[in-house]
């Protein structure tokens, strides 16, 4: 078990580490981690936990500056306050990347790919999107389960029965809206921007990751706006 002085080091040493990771991401000098909260508590890094960072630093001047008994300060962080506070210096320092949450398993189709295929994998898969792509694996476009809906509508009869069977995945791309797009990003990107970009209005159905951040790149993994519920409550833990 640690003692009262080692835990108050730990805490002060949080504190700081914090705020020298944010002077380095904001390029700027901060007499303290209070002031770096005053100036700069809107950046995407800190914004998440300015709650938390404020009570923190509340505990650290109450330490710093606090009354004191036998020449030790009365305030004394908890365990759990000294945990907490090195993972949120932690975090600021090195923010959760994409590549931390993407699903890297992926699945992919070709367009010649017949659509029982592809449907069977989104079914046995529970995806509800598959990249096609083309014979040097880059990927063309995304196949989503609404654009597969809008097909299947379009190829019933009136009657009800299909007007041919035996389609393959080429055939589903007109039927492929602007929501059904994808858009690419790089592994270092971090999480949060990418929650953002799901999150938006005009979000795509999903981010391809690829190792250079372009269409050009290798495909390493996929993030989708059915992701976004996941990361966020990994990032806020």
């Amino acid at each position: 078990m640690m003692s009262d002085d080692e835990l108050t080091d730990r805490f002060l040493n949080a504190c700081e580490d914090a705020k020298r990771a944010l002077e380095r991401r904001t390029k700027k000098s901060y007499t303290g981690l209070g002031e770096a909260l005053r100036r700069d508590g809107d950046h995407p890094l800190v914004k998440p936990y300015i709650a938390e960072l404020k009570a923190y630093v509340e505990l650290r001047n109450a330490i710093a500056h606090g009354d004191r008994r036998d020449g030790k300060p009365i305030a004394t962080p908890r365990a759990d306050a000294v945990e907490r506070m090195e993972a949120l210096a932690l975090r600021i320092e090195n923010p959760p990347k994409v590549s931390q949450f993407m699903v890297k398993a992926l699945r992919t189709v070709r367009e010649e790919t017949t659509l029982r295929e592809a449907s069977l994998i989104i079914v046995q898969e529970s995806l509800s999107q598959l990249p096609v792509v083309n014979e040097s694996g880059r990927v063309e476009w995304l196949l989503t389960t609404n654009a597969l809906a809008r097909w299947l509508g379009a190829m019933y009869k009136e009657d009800g029965f299909l007007v041919e069977e035996g389609g393959t995945v080429a055939e589903v791309r007109a039927y492929a809206e602007q929501q059904d797009r994808a858009e690419t990003t790089s592994p270092n990107t971090l999480a949060r921007k990418a929650c953002n970009r799901l999150s938006a209005s005009d979000a795509p159905a999903a981010l391809l990751v690829t190792t250079n951040g372009k269409e050009s790149g290798q495909l390493q993994g996929i993030l989708t706006r059915f992701d976004v519920p996941r990361v966020l409550a990994a990032l806020s833990s």
